[in-house]
């Protein structure tokens, strides 16, 4: 897994990061690597996914909830995904990406992230 280092310094950044309510939009900023490029030298479609990935999980270690989810014995999963795709990501363009809680209920964490 070539996300392993984001991952890590996710984990990282939440620990040292400012802190965040559940109502609070969240910004994390990469920068688009040759691993994360397709045959189209942009980024690929997938990379999407795990960047967004990245991004609940920031949201969930920086605003406390993930620690009250395990406690409680709830496992965040991903249940369904919509990405729309507005332009393509070229190589070593930083970007950021925006994460906020919509709305939520008995089962589910609605998200947009931007």
């Amino acid at each position: 897994m070539n996300m392993i280092f984001r991952l890590l310094w996710t984990f990282i950044y939440a620990r040292i990061g400012p802190r965040c309510s559940v109502t609070e939009e969240t910004r994390l900023s990469f920068r688009c690597w040759f691993t994360d490029l397709d045959i189209n030298m942009h980024m690929t479609n997938t990379r999407y996914a795990s960047f967004m990935d990245l991004g609940r999980v920031d949201m969930l270690l920086r605003s406390g909830a993930w620690k009250r989810m395990r406690a409680a014995g709830l496992h965040p999963v991903l249940g369904s995904s919509t990405v729309r795709f507005r332009r393509s990501i070229l190589p070593l363009q930083k970007f950021h990406l925006t994460t906020r809680i919509a709305w939520w209920d008995d089962k589910w964490i609605y998200y947009i992230q931007t």
